[in-house]
């Protein structure tokens, strides 16, 4: 936030579809980083830093219920994502600096389905085979992640760019939903972006309910892809892109195929806030 000009700022305002305003999100979800919808309301959770829980709110931003994950500890939480038997998954990923040997997602029984306070999690613990030094050299600095999607019976991490000077691929790992240690992530392709810099480094990512849409979004910045092949995201026949009023955005969930849910978190150009937007 501190190294956007106030230009990009005022440019990006001046061409962008719009956010509509929904709640304004509480104090204690200020660094929240991912979000999943349910039917009446969303679960959020907070990056590094913050306790190990989730905490769901209404559509109004009043907290309805936290839970404590008993067993995890919050190093760089980024991500929220849920399969489609309802598992969530927390994405232990952020990694900005590229030395992290100890990735982990967090898997837990979906808390729709009971009333409890805490809930144990299972663990996958992962690493991307290509890095070969921590870190690796500033041109190769691409295992920062903070988006994920679940998909048929695997995860999928889609990685945030931090290379210098930044080339603007992004990465598409594998992963099995299966809890293990030592997961190899399997590379999948790449994408790479045509406007590159912080504020369109990719920061969360969703799947529509028909698995039909792959949406990633950079606080700047979405990118629509549709008519894909899974894993081949990238091989999409349709892409589209838009951009974004710019906020430091993290999160995004699809609350039905045609409607996205996004949070962003406080920052100087305000609190942290629920946004809904139309792409269909």
């Amino acid at each position: 936030m501190k190294n956007v000009s106030t230009l990009c700022v005022f440019l990006l305002l001046t061409a962008c579809i719009p956010l509509k305003k929904l709640a304004k999100l509480p104090e204690i979800l200020n660094e929240n980083s991912g979000i999943i919808a349910v039917k009446d309301g969303i679960w959020l959770l907070n990056d590094s830093g913050n306790e190990a829980n989730l905490y769901k709110t209404d559509f109004e931003g009043k907290i309805i219920r936290k839970l404590v994950i008993s067993n995890a500890t919050n190093i760089d939480w980024e991500e929220l994502c849920a399969d489609s038997s309802g598992n969530f998954y927390l994405a232990d990923i952020g990694n900005n600096a590229n030395r992290r040997k100890d990735l982990c997602i967090y898997k837990i029984e979906n808390p729709e389905l009971h009333y409890r306070e805490s809930t144990f999690a299972e663990k996958i613990q992962f690493y991307y085979p290509e890095q070969e030094t921590f870190p690796p050299l500033p041109y190769e600095l691409y295992y920062d992640a903070e988006a994920m999607i679940a998909l048929g019976n695997s995860l999928y991490i889609f990685t945030k760019n931090r290379s210098r000077p930044n080339d603007g691929y992004i990465l598409c790992y594998q992963l099995p939903q299966n809890p293990g240690k030592d997961i190899a992530a399997k590379y999948i392709n790449s994408f790479r972006l045509k406007q590159r810099g912080f504020i369109y480094s990719i920061t969360a990512a969703a799947i529509s309910p028909d698995k039909k849409t792959l949406v990633l979004m950079a606080m700047g910045k979405l990118h629509i892809f549709s008519e894909f092949q899974s894993p081949n995201f990238f091989g999409s026949k349709k892409v589209k892109h838009h951009l974004l009023p710019f906020t430091q955005k993290e999160s995004i969930s699809f609350f039905n195929e045609n409607t996205l849910l996004i949070s962003d978190e406080k920052s100087p150009l305000g609190k942290a806030r629920l946004y809904k937007i139309k792409i269909k």
